[in-house]
């Protein structure tokens, strides 16, 4: 009777020891199942975060070219607004070039009126010895001062001179550039240009007194025709450059829209 108690508790002994161990192995793959469950949450949670912030990214990038895409269509509307400015400022100057030179030409044909001098023919002796004999020899030279202008001639020279003055200030006040195509030097040019534009008419309003006759001042047309004709030459040379410049902007701007061009190609989708 003795033997089954102890044999009875050995028995539940045991027991509640194997249950404290099945317990305590259930308690740790609970806990181990659970920390795994949090794993994957956490893992789960950052590759949502990752994927997301991988989908912004091209969002960000598409949107930084699209302003660069924008600046660069401005930059080339901008650059062919100043080079179509350049290109017609080019002609206005070409056509002032060739105002100058019909002015030019018309101011040395007064100085050529009042300097006019009477010529005499002259030639030498058919010999020169008893024994050498040598052609005769003929030219002309002047004999005396100025002769008097003539009338008809003066009228037809102002009456030019009136005709291109008006255009040519004209064409000077039609000289614009933008800011950005306005160099120093293309800046002193045109400023020589207007300068001179506006002093020419004094020149040719001083002609006309001297040119209404009956007599007339041979010296003082002369000098008031050379003093125009310097002018103009001044006014040509600005002409000059100031073609020289704008050729060379124009150029520049030209690269420059080739190179916006390709890049505005290029980034289009």
């Amino acid at each position: 009777m003795n033997q089954k108690k102890v044999i009875t508790l050995c028995l539940s002994i045991c027991c509640g020891f194997n249950f404290a161990l099945c317990s305590a192995a259930l308690a740790d793959t609970n806990a181990s199942v659970e920390a795994n469950t949090n794993t994957t949450d956490a893992t789960k949670a950052s590759v949502g975060a990752n994927a997301g912030d991988s989908y912004k990214a091209p969002a960000d990038a598409n949107a930084a070219a699209s302003t660069d895409l924008d600046g660069a269509a401005k930059k080339k509307s901008t650059d062919e607004r100043i080079e179509s400015e350049i290109t017609a400022a080019e002609q206005v100057v070409l056509d002032l070039e060739q105002c100058c030179r019909h002015l030019h030409r018309t101011a040395g044909d007064l100085i050529n009126e009042a300097t006019q001098q009477q010529l005499e023919v002259v030639a030498t002796a058919d010999d020169v010895g008893p024994i050498l004999l040598a052609p005769p020899l003929a030219g002309v030279m002047p004999a005396g001062g100025f002769l008097p202008c003539r009338k008809k001639f003066l009228d037809l020279l102002m009456n030019q001179l009136h005709d291109i003055l008006p255009m040519m200030t004209a064409e000077a006040g039609k000289i614009e550039l933008d800011d950005e195509a306005k160099t120093a030097t293309a800046s002193d040019a045109l400023q020589a240009i207007t300068s001179t534009a506006g002093k020419l008419k004094d020149r040719v309003g001083n002609l006309d007194k001297l040119t209404q006759g009956p007599e007339y001042d041979n010296h003082a047309i002369y000098k008031e025709a050379k003093a125009l004709q310097e002018q103009v030459a001044r006014m040509s040379e600005s002409c000059k450059t100031l073609t020289k410049e704008l050729k060379r902007e124009d150029k520049s701007i030209s690269k420059e829209l080739r190179l916006l061009e390709k890049q505005i190609k290029n980034r289009k989708p």
